[in-house]
């Protein structure tokens, strides 16, 4: 519908962004560091690789070397969410979640 639209061209790119770094993550989540070291070379080989077609084997932030290189520092830079922060996300939500019940009970009129 937004095919002339260059925000949508530029949203398409950030969420392909997005996904790439969400894959990774979860690909290195619970590899050590020889682990991520290789799939840093894999990603790099991928790229380098000139004989295939990109249509076989397609990675979306390879196409520029600025996206390889963020790419493969996040992957070397990764680490898992503290403690703390996966508490503090839970009463977070939690305390969200006990908001939106209050307020949809007062704006239904329950006393």
């Amino acid at each position: 519908m937004h095919w002339f639209n260059p925000l949508s061209y530029l949203v398409r790119r950030e969420i392909d962004r997005a996904c790439e770094l969400s894959c990774d993550e979860a690909v290195i989540k619970e590899l050590d560091n020889n682990g991520r070291q290789g799939y840093g070379d894999t990603l790099i080989a991928v790229a380098a690789d000139t004989k295939s077609p990109k249509t076989i084997v397609s990675t979306t932030m390879c196409e520029e070397k600025k996206a390889l290189k963020e790419r493969l520092s996040a992957i070397m830079k990764h680490k898992g969410f503290p403690i703390r922060a996966i508490a503090f996300s839970w009463v977070l939500v939690s305390a969200v979640l006990c908001g939106i019940v209050v307020l949809g009970t007062e704006t239904v009129g329950f006393p």
